[in-house]
């Protein structure tokens, strides 16, 4: 207050940058709108180290909001500035923000980029978090991709500059990190040498919640080895820290553990006494994924008594638990149990239907697992290749510098500045090929993050779940079939050029049947071909027309208070498909108005992604795509919606 009375703009500035910082920790939209006061004055100020400086607070609040896109395009612009002062200690931080970004994404290649340059830079610095950081976080993406040796000789590194700071804190975490990996690789023995460690760390520390965590993890090893005196120990020891603080997971933890160790000695009546102890703690804290493991534990316990209706009662029940957190390890292990119940008592058929259940997540695990090795085989190989090709280059620049020397010897003149011109253009001609390349890519993720973003697939997952639990089977088997094809033909339609027109209609209209449901039916669409197209002849370019129904359903009819209407219509033009999608919305000029007043930052970018894309392709091909958006109006010139006419080559 006293510097906007004083008129002080660098104090107001500071101030609202000050106050956008404070707001980073527990109201994220305050926080966006001081920082961005806090820009615009020190941009008319021109002072750009409190510029870049709330550019970068503000990219961690949109990061923090999940808007990664935004917060992805200001890390960029902070990291620039930051490289281009040398301000290291920031650019490490922007560098490893960017990959933290793209391991969002999923995108492993270009985060483990940024990360491996964020450490470059922290050695630089010689500071032990800038040095640290990146280097878990590359350690993480190897073990997000199964690249378990990778993994493991990654954070021995983080181990190393930990022990050598005394930081018993993270040495505990890199030692649990560790002992995940080699029961990953199934070595049960290095898994516990390292769980030991990081027990000895917690109990120094009177860390009781990680010292319960740990012994479970120690219990749980040692009964998998049948090892069941040393597992019972543990789970004693669980038990009784848990019962002393409090800890409600913690007792049902040391329960289910110690009913585990009953039932593989045979001590029945024990062991169910503990698990049913277990799953009543469990279930007053509503803990679906202890409830879940329990649960199986108690038919397990019935089955080795041969009461095999009994332990088909509880398996269900996990089985069901399974698929409400969706584990597929745990739906895989209560199927292969039913289906051995139901096979005993002869009841041949629902056997094999958990045989089969039980093989078709089985195998997705696999692929799954695949999958990640094969990603982390691709990176591995790209990392060497980009760090080969950073060997070639910078024998290529000895070389040159060489040739440049020789050619200052014996040519002065004309013959060096030949050499040096040819260079520049090899350079920028490759330059703007890699650009162009570049952006074609990044515009391909944004059009397909469009059509298929997680806020999306949150809502039709989270409706689809609503249909199973009010025992709409039919609705729930409909929407799942309707989700599953457009999300197939998607990912189909991306990596091509050309689509045919059959596919792109039935993509959008499932595309606009989960729009129904997330909308509750707030509108009706028609889909219209002309007769002189044959859908299953004619393709058109993927990816172009989806964007513009988002529009008209999200900024559109969202904003009526009556039904609306959308309307699709391809028709044949000049060896050209027309396509019109057309919505009886508010129009442009009201949506736009709603969203300034209510101040959103969360603004859709699909038309100007769109047009990018338009252009790349126009590059591309002779016929050239034209884009028209035309605002509806009534006879009293008022708005009724609006039309986007997109005129399409044919392939």
């Amino acid at each position: 207050y006293l510097a906007e009375n004083l008129n002080d703009h660098l104090s107001l500035g500071k101030a609202f940058y000050h106050l956008g910082g404070m707001y980073l920790i527990n109201n994220l939209d305050s926080a966006i709108i001081y920082n961005e006061k806090s820009r615009l004055i020190f941009k008319d100020l021109n002072d750009e180290t409190y510029y870049f400086a709330a550019i970068y607070s503000l990219a961690n609040a949109y990061e923090n909001l999940g808007n990664y896109d935004t917060a992805l395009v200001l890390y960029k612009l902070a990291n620039d500035y930051y490289q281009r002062i040398s301000h290291n200690y920031r650019y490490n931080g922007t560098l490893s923000a960017i990959g933290n970004i793209y391991f969002n994404y999923g995108n492993h290649s270009d985060a483990l980029d940024c990360y491996k340059q964020a450490l470059v830079v922290g050695e630089k610095l010689g500071d032990y978090e800038s040095t640290l950081v990146p280097l878990a976080n590359i350690a993480l993406i190897y073990l997000n991709i199964s690249s378990y040796d990778k993994a493991l000789e990654t954070f021995f590194k983080c181990l190393n500059i930990c022990e050598e700071q005394n930081d018993s804190i993270y040495i505990a975490h890199v030692y649990l990190s560790i002992a995940g990996i080699y029961q990953s690789k199934l070595d049960n023995i290095k898994a516990l040498e390292y769980l030991d460690k990081a027990q000895i760390i917690a109990i120094k520390r009177n860390d009781h919640l990680n010292t319960t965590r740990i012994k479970f993890s120690i219990g749980q090893i040692y009964a998998k080895m049948n090892n069941l005196i040393q597992a019972e120990i543990y789970a004693n020891e669980l038990f009784e820290i848990s019962k002393e603080i409090g800890y409600k997971e913690g007792i049902a933890m040391g329960l289910t553990l110690l009913g585990r160790v009953a039932t593989k000695n045979k001590d029945f009546n024990k062991a169910q006494e503990y698990l049913f102890k277990a799953l009543s703690i469990y279930e007053e804290m509503q803990h679906a994924e202890g409830q879940c493991d329990v649960l199986r534990g108690i038919g397990d316990l019935f089955f080795l008594r041969t009461k095999y209706q009994n332990a088909i009662q509880y398996y269900k029940k996990s089985l069901d638990l399974a698929f409400l957190i969706g584990d597929p390890k745990q739906i895989c292990v209560s199927d292969s149990s039913l289906s051995k119940s139901y096979e005993l008592l002869g009841i041949t058929d629902s056997a094999f239907h958990y045989f089969k259940e039980y093989a078709h997540y089985q195998d997705s695990l696999v692929n799954t697992e695949k999958e990640n090795r094969f990603a982390g085989i691709q990176i591995e190989y790209e990392t060497e290749k980009k760090e080969q090709q950073i060997t070639l280059l910078e024998k290529d620049n000895e070389v040159q510098e060489l040739q440049i020397q020789q050619s200052r010897i014996f040519n002065w003149g004309l013959g060096g500045l030949v050499v040096v011109i040819l260079l520049m253009a090899l350079l920028f001609i490759r330059q703007n090929k890699l650009k162009n390349e570049h952006k074609t890519v990044v515009l391909e993720q944004k059009l397909f993050r469009l059509q298929m973003n997680p806020h999306f697939i949150f809502y039709v997952h989270s409706n689809i779940l609503g249909f199973i639990e009010n025992k709409k089977t039919e609705s729930a088997a409909r929407y799942l079939s309707t989700f599953s094809k457009l999300l197939r033909t998607t990912l189909e339609s991306s990596r091509n050029d050309y689509i045919y027109l059959s596919e792109e209609i039935n993509m959008i209209k499932a595309y606009l049947d989960l729009q129904k449901l997330l909308y509750e039916n707030k509108f009706d669409y028609t889909l219209e071909v002309d007769d002189q197209l044959d859908p299953d002849d004619a393709s058109i370019p993927p990816m172009l027309i989806q964007p513009f129904i988002e529009n008209a359903i999200k900024h559109g009819i969202s904003q009526k208070t009556e039904k609306g209407n959308v309307f699709v219509r391809f028709k044949l033009e000049d060896k050209k498909v027309i396509c019109e999608v057309e919505d009886d919305g508010v129009g442009r000029e009201k949506a736009w108005e709603t969203k300034h007043r209510s101040r959103k930052e969360h603004t859709s970018l699909a038309t100007s992604i769109i047009n990018d894309r338009i252009k790349a392709i126009n590059k591309k091909m002779k016929q050239k795509i034209k884009l028209v958006i035309i605002d509806l109006k009534s006879n009293d010139n008022e708005p009724i919606g609006t039309m986007v006419v997109l005129g399409l080559p044919l392939g």
